[in-house]
């Protein structure tokens, strides 16, 4: 089977289970957010999953994004 996917191989198919346990969904008004703990009280975006083009243009929903205690 082949997959293709604009994602890194790692986003796909992770090492273990614990870079699982690291992220979490955040909803927001048109779609969700999904972010990993970069530290103890740091997060960053992974993804972004929305219905609205302009999601994809704020600064705080790009790809490596701090966002704090969410």
């Amino acid at each position: 089977m082949i997959i293709y996917t604009p994602l890194a191989m790692e986003d796909v198919f992770p090492c273990d289970e614990t870079e699982w346990k690291n992220r979490k969904e955040v909803a927001i008004k048109n779609g969700t957010i999904t972010i990993r703990r970069a530290s103890e009280d740091a997060w960053e975006v992974c993804a972004l999953q929305s219905s609205d083009p302009q999601d994809y243009l704020r600064a705080e929903y790009q790809p490596g994004a701090e966002w704090k205690n969410p």
